[in-house]
């Protein structure tokens, strides 16, 4: 594999700002991967120095839907069936499929339109494979994108998806217990950028997870809600970000508004999100 293709949900329903989702994002994707990032229709295109680590650490960018690793060959039919065949003999070898399917998209509009396409790369992988094209939850899928160039992959892994972190503003987290880490996942994948406000009299140690989904913020260790409250406005913070519940909100006593991403989820589902995001 040669390059990773990168797609994005909710930021194409954005009208004029648009560009200042794409460019977040772009940049964000930067900080958590190694090597050479291009945005282009609607996508993002990653060239990593690494590629498992990038697709490890790609999951987990807020903002992106979904990944595949893929390969990039020249924009010409007999280079696109080449690559095709390739990736269907070798999973024929590795690990084996009887029926398959051809999605093919396409911007370059110098090709054959797409069905014509997928009709004469089907044939050919009929021809030199013995299997079956079957529409409808096939066993194995080969997709192929082309613009400047045709990418062609057969793997799609899903991303955490929401808006990128940072496009909305910075807020600071009360890190008191595990329930205030997931609110602040809540926060960073709805746009926010977090300032750490870690409680000295609660125990520690989940926060690490939030780095791993790019939360990049110097923590900050503050006695009570009233130094949280002075730090959060020296840091340029629009909001103070708690992980209360609804049987347990109240009154925290600062002049930010408060965020409660949790008040309407409970402890169990809470408990079963912070698992699943680990």
């Amino acid at each position: 594999m040669e390059v990773i293709l990168a797609r994005y949900g909710e930021i194409a329903l954005k009208g004029r700002n648009r560009i200042d989702f794409e460019n977040q994002l772009k940049d964000n994707i930067k900080r958590s991967v190694k090597g050479k990032v291009k945005k282009q229709r609607g996508r993002v295109f990653i060239y990593p120095d690494d590629m498992a680590d990038s697709l490890r650490r790609l999951r987990k960018v807020f903002g992106l839907v979904s990944i595949s690793p893929a390969y990039s060959v020249e924009a010409d039919i007999d280079s696109i069936k080449d690559k095709c065949l390739d990736i269907a003999e070798g999973t024929l070898s590795e690990k084996g499929f009887s029926t398959f399917r051809i999605s093919l998209h396409r911007s370059q509009k110098k090709l054959k339109p797409s069905p014509e396409l997928e009709k004469e790369i089907g044939a050919l992988i009929v021809e030199k494979t013995g299997k079956k094209v079957k529409l409808k939850e096939p066993d194995l899928e080969i997709s192929v994108e082309i613009s400047d160039r045709a990418y062609v992959f057969s793997e799609r892994i899903s991303c955490v998806g929401g808006i990128p972190a940072g496009i909305e503003g910075k807020a600071g987290l009360l890190v008191e217990n595990r329930e205030s880490v997931l609110a602040g996942l809540l926060a960073m994948k709805r746009g926010c950028s977090l300032v750490l406000l870690m409680l000295k009299s609660t125990p520690h140690g989940d926060e690490s997870l939030l780095e791993e989904f790019g939360c990049q913020q110097e923590h900050i260790h503050v006695k009570d809600i009233t130094e949280a409250d002075e730090i959060s406005e020296q840091k340029g913070c629009r909001a103070i970000i708690t992980g209360q519940q609804f049987e347990d909100v109240s009154d925290i006593g600062t002049s930010l508004p408060v965020l409660r991403p949790l008040v309407g989820i409970s402890p169990e589902k809470a408990e079963e999100m912070l698992l699943i995001r680990q």
